[in-house]
């Protein structure tokens, strides 16, 4: 019988917070992500296109660019359109309404990393399902 070999999700983060940085990392690398965080950028298309995430979580007070304007960068690109969006904010009311930026998530902060990583996997499940993505690496195996 032949195995297969299936890739683990890759997720693509940018984050300011040191903490929230290395947290992340820390249940990233427990759950078999592969990932990159990022702490502050002006242009976010190359490396959606260097790394292919299936996912791109966003902090929305980037000390940059602030997360709103990089996920327009994201949807407004062809290459990088369908990768999902996910915005995070400890301002959620602001946020909601400056307007849209095409965002396919919100999650509002602070959360728990047991929390955020059901989203993800909500996320995960919903977006790359219908394309036949499967992956090793489900929060529901026990990662958080």
């Amino acid at each position: 019988m032949e195995k297969l070999f299936v890739k683990p999700f890759k997720i693509l983060v940018v984050e300011s917070d040191r903490r929230l940085y290395k947290k992340l990392s820390s249940c990233f690398s427990k759950c078999g992500f592969e990932y990159r965080i990022y702490s502050g950028i002006n242009h976010i298309v190359p490396l959606v296109i260097g790394f292919q995430p299936d996912l791109v979580l966003l902090e929305y007070l980037s000390p940059v660019v602030n997360g709103g304007e990089l996920c327009i960068q994201i949807k407004e690109n062809k290459l990088t359109q369908d990768i999902p969006v996910v915005i995070y904010s400890a301002f959620p009311n602001q946020i909601l309404s400056l307007g849209a930026y095409g965002h396919d998530g919100f999650i509002a902060k602070p959360f728990e990393l047991t929390d955020l990583m059901k989203r993800i996997d909500a996320f995960l499940m919903q977006y790359w399902s219908d394309k036949k993505r499967t992956a090793n690496t489900l929060v529901s195996s026990g990662c958080n």
